[in-house]
């Protein structure tokens, strides 16, 4: 059932993205590298970022985003697994804009894509942005039993996320 949400979500998020901004790499660039590395880096000092108030909520926050950090590193591990499949490394360095994990949130990114040889940036995918929009096209009902049935809004958020990226990635530029 949370496989179903989660394809039904990314559709969503690709839906809402009709248009593809800019690749910054070209074809032939992608095809010779394969990524070898996801690291992420956090700068949450942006608006719209959520403020504990007290310690239990400094606690949960900083718990919710240690899991986002480990599920978007895998997210988007899995999604380069096999392609592309170059010769040339790179790491995917994830810097973090914007994260409100938990039911209905999102995440927002700029990714950087660094060739591990000489640390060159050879492009930058602003924006990349995944969100848990498991109950959201139900309405209140939607939403209410999506909240009843606790989806893994961390795992929704980064899969998308990692959706998004890929779509970006294999964008013709």
């Amino acid at each position: 059932m949370l496989r179903k949400l989660a394809a039904v979500a990314a559709l969503l998020v690709l839906a809402a993205c009709a248009t593809v901004p800019p690749n910054p790499l070209t074809a032939t660039s992608r095809q010779a590298m394969y990524v070898k590395d996801v690291q992420t880096a956090w700068n949450l000092e942006a608006k719209g970022n959520p403020k504990p108030k007290t310690d239990e909520e400094k606690a949960k926050l900083e718990e919710n985003n240690g899991k986002l950090d480990a599920r978007l590193k895998a997210a988007v591990t899995d999604a380069f697994a096999t392609s592309p499949a170059g010769s040339e490394p790179v790491t995917f360095k994830i810097n973090i804009k914007q994260a409100n994990p938990g039911f209905l949130g999102s995440v927002t990114a700029d990714v950087s894509v660094i060739r591990i040889s000489d640390g060159a940036e050879l492009g930058v995918y602003k924006g990349v942005m995944g969100a848990d929009t498991s109950g959201a096209n139900g309405g209140l009902l939607g939403i209410a039993i999506a909240a009843a049935m606790k989806p893994d809004s961390i795992g929704i958020m980064s899969n998308n996320f990692a959706t998004a990226l890929r779509a970006r990635f294999d964008a013709v530029k």
